[in-house]
């Protein structure tokens, strides 16, 4: 992959670690947060990708946790 490929791939999804760095978030409070937001891991055409989200989604997910706290 390219650098651009990858810089493309890193706006459009996130992982939980990623979160944790770009937030301070722990990861167990990402992972609590994310079916509390029915926020579901991205697998395109059903493809199992492992802990991997759409960040519009997961990023929504977690504003919103951090609005109510």
């Amino acid at each position: 992959m390219s650098d651009a490929e990858i810089k493309d791939f890193r706006q459009r999804v996130v992982t939980p670690t990623m979160i944790a760095e770009e937030t301070g978030l722990y990861r167990n409070t990402i992972f609590a947060v994310f079916p509390a937001a029915d926020v579901k891991p991205f697998r395109p055409e059903g493809l199992e990708a492992g802990p991997v989200y759409l960040r519009e989604v997961a990023m929504s997910g977690i504003s919103n946790h951090l609005k109510k706290r």
